[in-house]
């Protein structure tokens, strides 16, 4: 992603929470706060990432916001957790723990600043198998594909991400249940593979493992949308539908990881 204001320093509410796209103006576009917070149902601790957005002419380095206070409450337990700075613009938990059905609310005040957010952590769902195949758009590269079986229960949504040898691939995917629903579901993971990605390439005697994360319908929609972005001419460009409110971009997600490796034959 080329665009220095549009892309977040990405790494990885309510159904009814706010969701909007934010225009801006690529020239003279004043700073905005970047969120990206994540909880699993893993052991934790989770980070929630605070960064401002530079201007396009600027150089491709986001500012971390410090001195933030940010915390997050477990609705369903009552326990809020006071999150601390480990790095500057890193905030780790102490006592939240992921768990499946539970909604959790984030909550920062930074400067004069207040931004929220809440998301309900989905069921997890396990990977069948994963299978290596070359891309069917030709060449020689392999991919992953992940094979789930995807609940009866319609509305179902995930994030796919993956490494080789223990390196992640930084680039990632997000699905939907729409004509899969109930289903088997087989979506191979392209990702860039070209010299300048800095992504490693799977080979025969490659360990490959990837996760499968169940995330909520808002979360599915910023990184669907910020996918369109890639797409976009810098003209057109806008920002990604964000579940942050408050005036902020980026999104705070609490979502189930489920991983598989294999060994490539």
């Amino acid at each position: 992603m080329k665009n220095k204001l549009i892309v977040l320093a990405l790494a990885a509410f309510t159904f009814q929470s706010c969701q909007k796209v934010i225009n801006v103006n690529l020239n003279d576009s004043d700073p905005q706060y970047i969120v990206e917070g994540n909880i699993n149902d893993g052991p934790g601790p989770y980070t929630v990432k605070l960064t401002r957005s530079v201007n396009f002419s600027s150089s491709n380095s986001f500012p971390e916001v410090t001195g933030a206070v940010v915390a997050i409450k477990d609705v369903n337990s009552g326990i809020t957790d006071t999150l601390q700075e480990a790095t500057p613009g890193n905030y780790i938990t102490h006592s939240i723990v992921g768990q499946t059905g539970h909604t959790y609310e984030l909550y920062i005040k930074a400067d004069d600043h207040v931004f929220t957010s809440s998301s309900t952590m989905q069921q997890p769902v396990a990977l069948d198998t994963i299978d290596i195949q070359k891309s069917v758009f030709g060449g020689d590269d392999l991919y992953p594909v992940p094979v789930y079986t995807d609940p009866t229960t319609p509305n179902n949504r995930y994030k796919v991400t993956a490494s080789v040898n223990h390196q992640p691939i930084k680039d990632w995917t997000v699905r939907s249940d729409n004509v899969t629903n109930g289903q088997v579901a087989r979506f191979p993971f392209y990702y860039d593979t070209d010299d300048d990605s800095n992504n490693p390439i799977i080979k025969i005697g490659d360990s490959v493992f990837v996760n499968l994360q169940t995330i909520d319908s808002s979360v599915y929609e910023f990184y669907r949308t910020l996918d369109d972005t890639r797409e976009q001419n810098a003209a057109a460009l806008s920002n990604p539908l964000t579940n942050i409110k408050g005036g902020a971009m980026g999104y705070f997600s609490a979502g189930p990881i489920r991983t598989m490796g294999i060994k490539v034959q």
